[in-house]
């Protein structure tokens, strides 16, 4: 698949010309569908990752199989551990799954360490997809050290619908929210219970509504 300069000028647009014309024609675009796998935790990623366009969401595995949420890949952004993983041949110890059809670019470790040495933009952008995911570490540490799984839950919800661009309905199965946030589905149903009759949302078969209310602060 070819995705033109132009193109990818409106996704990266911090990138310059050369960099650019690099990206769409030295590296290789894959698409994936809604709901596969895009990596495994015991994998081995020897590319980096960078999202066109889509959604993807990233996981972190225990040993039992039970999952975490962990953040977004959005378009126009890196996945940081298949950089590192990519350039030092290290095991991919995430799970990352398409949230929607998606498609990325993967970019050989050869071609990243050139972009290290010749495109100060690279450099620029790899720092600050690093700041982004320590910063988003920390907020994943905040969550579950000092917040109640009904507030955590909330956040989650808040973060579920920003990536929806804000849609009042979320398409989500009580069981998907228990997995992402490593709970049941009792708990899960019992808490979002508890917030329709507090007048927040609306819950049905797999969707979630969102009501007015919802735009204020939970407490």
């Amino acid at each position: 698949m070819f995705v033109s300069v132009e193109e990818l000028k409106q996704i990266f647009p911090s990138f310059g010309l050369p960099l650019l014309k690099e990206l769409s024609e030295a590296c290789t675009f894959i698409e994936f569908d809604k709901g596969q796998l895009i990596t495994n935790p015991d994998s081995y990623v020897k590319n980096g990752m960078m999202l066109v366009s889509g959604s993807v969401k990233v996981y972190r595995q225990g040993d039992g199989g039970e999952t975490y949420f962990v953040y977004f890949l959005n378009p126009g952004e890196v996945c940081s551990m298949s950089v590192s993983c990519g350039l030092y041949n290290r095991q991919f110890n995430v799970k990352a799954i398409a949230e929607e059809n998606s498609l990325l670019v993967s970019v050989p470790p050869d071609v990243m360490r050139r972009w290290l040495m010749n495109y100060p933009e690279w450099t620029d952008y790899i720092i600050a997809s690093y700041r982004l995911r320590f910063e988003g570490l920390l907020d994943t540490i905040d969550q579950i050290s000092f917040l109640k799984l009904d507030e955590r839950l909330w956040n989650y919800l808040q973060r579920m619908r920003v990536n929806a661009d804000n849609a009042d309905v979320l398409n989500i199965s009580h069981q998907q929210i228990a997995d992402d946030l490593n709970s049941t589905r009792e708990v899960i149903s019992r808490l979002l219970k508890t917030m329709e009759n507090e007048g927040f949302l609306e819950t049905g078969r797999g969707k979630i509504t969102f009501l007015a209310k919802f735009d204020r602060p939970y407490a």
